[in-house]
This record gives structure tokens, sequence and C-alpha cells, in this order.
């Protein structure tokens, strides 16, 4: 599990990281290009946090 804001000053540090795993699932309080990238470059979901977001769902 990973716990991000998404703010960083070495973004590319930050894929490079990103990389390395195999999938990474993200849930960002408010939309984020930086989280979604990261997201998409592991294989992962890309969910903003809402109030009907069911946590659960995102393993479906």
């Amino acid at each position: 599990m990973v716990i991000s804001d998404g703010r960083t000053a070495d973004a590319e540090r930050v894929l490079d990281l990103a990389r390395r795993f195999k999938r990474l699932h993200v849930v960002a309080t408010e939309r984020s290009q930086f989280l979604k990238q990261i997201a998409k470059i592991t294989g992962g979901r890309y969910r903003e946090l809402t109030p009907t977001l069911d946590i659960f769902s995102l393993h479906s």
C-alpha cells in the first residue's frame, strides 16, 4: 500500500519507483493527473474518492 497526497518535488523519481510495482490502485481525494499516470503505468485503477465510493468495489 502506498499513501500519498500526490505532491512531490521530483516527479520522475516517483514514476521510476512506481514502475517497480506490479499494480498500484489509486484512490485520490481530488483530481490528480499525476496519480492517474501512476495507476496507468502499473496497470492499476484510478478512482476519485466520493461519498458513494465503495472501497471494496476496487477489487472487483
